[in-house]
């Protein structure tokens, strides 16, 4: 109730790209979809609509390309078992928080507290 009653422009909203596997160029790629354009034309209709997306709307290729820089750089400072760590603390305290009742995670079904192990 309390987010119906905050103007638009004062609302926080999370925007996900995929981008697995971490470091290898996969952020912002979806089979036959053009996730910058779309991105673009998310961002442009948020803006017409009242939310806060800066002073201009970015180019989509320029946000897929930042953001799969800092993809890259963070799989390389983290190094394989850095990202299966972290991966695994984040999901954990979602578990914890009692956010991800009943969901899996990963093609082989892998459950959050098995990624506590």
């Amino acid at each position: 109730i309390n987010l119906r009653r905050k103007a638009r422009a004062e609302r926080k909203i999370a925007i996900l790209v995929y981008g697995f596997p971490p470091g290898v160029g996969a952020t912002g790629t979806a089979a036959l979809l053009n996730v910058p354009k779309s991105l673009e034309a998310l961002l442009k209709g948020l803006k017409e609509q009242g939310y806060d997306v800066g002073s201009n709307v970015p180019d989509g290729e320029a946000l897929i390309n930042a953001l799969s820089q800092l993809d890259d750089e963070r799989a390389t400072n983290l190094g394989p078992k850095g990202l299966e760590a972290e991966f695994g603390r984040v999901v954990a305290n979602l578990q914890d928080k009692g956010q991800l009742e009943g969901v899996t995670c990963g093609a082989a079904g892998v459950t959050p507290n098995q990624l506590k192990e």
